[in-house]
């Protein structure tokens, strides 16, 4: 057998301190929405924020509507309910990160 790889593109994984304002932002935002405490676990996959993130020195919070398993499935999907919170925590997201923390 023979085989070949070619590698069309690389994204390199990403993390980001707690300390950042743009995770207190998110972390503060999810907390208000949500009533509960954010988790940091990393997610599978790639976004456009691993580009920012490795290219341009920009720090990223992955964050997104839905199970975490379902992403660029061909039948991916997400529930009205999941889409609406998310809207939220992402507009309270921008108000905490544009104040300025407390």
């Amino acid at each position: 057998m023979r085989a070949k790889l070619d590698i069309f593109e690389d994204r390199p994984w990403t993390k980001t301190a707690e300390d950042e304002p743009i995770v207190q932002a998110v972390s503060k935002a999810y907390q208000m929405v949500t009533g509960e405490e954010p988790i940091y676990d990393g997610v599978p996959g790639a976004t456009d924020g691993t580009f920012l993130s490795a290219w341009a020195d920009v720090p990223i919070v992955t964050i997104g509507a839905g199970k975490r398993m379902i992403p660029h499935q061909k039948d991916e999907w997400i529930s009205v309910d999941d889409l609406c919170l998310i809207a939220k925590i992402y507009a309270v997201s921008a108000m905490e990160f544009l104040k300025g923390g407390d």
